[in-house]
């Protein structure tokens, strides 16, 4: 016998934007952040209304590349509600979304975004493991 594990695989904008959107009914999350092209595949969605909401309502951590821009627009959060650390890492047009019993892994690719929404335990345990193992390396 053989059990599916509970792993989805969405496609397009519109699935984007519902798992972004499934993180404000979280007390807290976690962001690896590390894409550049939101503007490309959500429009101005991400800024213009996702962004107001996440941080008005739920605590973050996030992990961001280190550029200027991003050292900015952290010095302009509550920095006792969502914290920020950088990375030196290169680049890449995906983020992860670490939520209570789910992860998210997103693709920004151009032509195909897509976001892959994990929820099988072991999966979750061990992804969220490495979000915590990297942030506490960054902020030390």
């Amino acid at each position: 016998m053989t059990k599916q594990a509970d792993i989805q695989i969405l496609f397009g904008s519109g699935d984007i934007k519902a798992v972004y959107k499934k993180a404000l009914a979280e007390k807290s999350v976690d962001f690896i952040c590390l894409a550049s092209n939101y503007d490309d595949v959500l429009g101005s969605w991400f800024d213009d209304t996702y962004s107001p909401k996440l941080y008005g309502e739920v605590n973050t951590r996030e992990i961001l590349p280190d550029t200027a821009e991003n050292r900015a627009y952290a010095e302009k959060k509550d920095a006792l509600k969502n914290k920020v650390v950088f990375t030196k890492r290169t680049r890449s047009e995906t983020d992860v979304i670490c939520g209570a019993d789910w992860v998210a892994l997103i693709s920004y690719s151009p032509g195909n975004p897509l976001a892959v929404v994990i929820e099988e335990k072991e999966l979750v345990k061990a992804l969220k493991t490495q979000f915590e193992e990297e942030w506490e390396t960054l902020s030390s």
